[in-house]
C-alpha cells in the first residue's frame, strides 16, 4: 500500500449488524428459516401467557 493509502487510515468495510438470513450473504436453507419462525412465534406466544399470568397474580 502506498503512504497516500494510509494518511486517512485503511479501514474495513462496514458490516450490519444484524445480517439478512435470505438473500446471498448468508444462503441459510429454506428449512432452517421456515423452523425459525414457527420457534419465534412460540416464543412470542409464551411470553404473552408469561406477562398475562403476572399481570393476573399482580
Amino acid at each position: 500500500m502506498s503512504r497516500k493509502a494510509h494518511r486517512n487510515g485503511i479501514k474495513k468495510p462496514r458490516t450490519h449488524r444484524y445480517p439478512s438470513m435470505r438473500g446471498t450473504n448468508k444462503q441459510v436453507d429454506p428449512k432452517f428459516l421456515r423452523n425459525q419462525r414457527y420457534a419465534k412465534h412460540g416464543s412470542e406466544k409464551a411470553v404473552r401467557e408469561a406477562r398475562a399470568a403476572a399481570a393476573q397474580s399482580a
